[in-house]
């Protein structure tokens, strides 16, 4: 199955005698547009997942309020693989790897944006047992 999301806001400031129209002003931390896909599937016993979004660079942006331009576009890649034995089961399994291709990259809306990049490549593997209390009364 496949997944869409475009995300796009747009505001400005406009003086009580609209003479601003020409110099536009934006309020701050305006979201970037971005745009996100998914795809996923399921195949016996296995549920995988591949995730990719794309962030612009935020070209509305007050230039007074703001201590640093805005940073450069990116693409970011995220998957996800997971294994049950059987639908009964208690136990699965899942491997996953948030942004996959160890992209740099610095986000917008982050404070930190100013001093550093966001984190690389951060690879999960995680057991799940799903625990069953009996109750003696039941």
């Amino acid at each position: 199955a496949w997944q869409h999301q475009f995300q796009f806001t747009y505001a400005q400031l406009l003086p009580a005698n609209n003479t601003g129209l020409n110099n536009p002003k934006y309020p701050p931390f305006l979201p970037p547009i971005n745009y996100a896909q998914s795809f996923q599937i399921t195949l016996k016993n296995w549920f995988i997942q591949a995730d990719a979004k794309w962030v612009t660079k935020q070209i509305w942006y007050n230039q007074n309020l703001d201590l640093a331009p805005p940073p450069n576009n990116y693409l970011l890649l995220n998957f996800l693989v997971n294994y049950k034995p059987n639908k009964t089961s208690d136990h699965s399994f899942t491997l996953s790897a948030q942004n996959a291709t160890n992209q740099r990259y610095r986000d917008y809306l982050d404070r930190f944006r100013y001093f550093m990049d966001q984190t690389g490549i951060n690879i999960g593997i995680k057991y799940n047992y799903h625990y069953h209390q009996h109750h003696p009364n039941h």
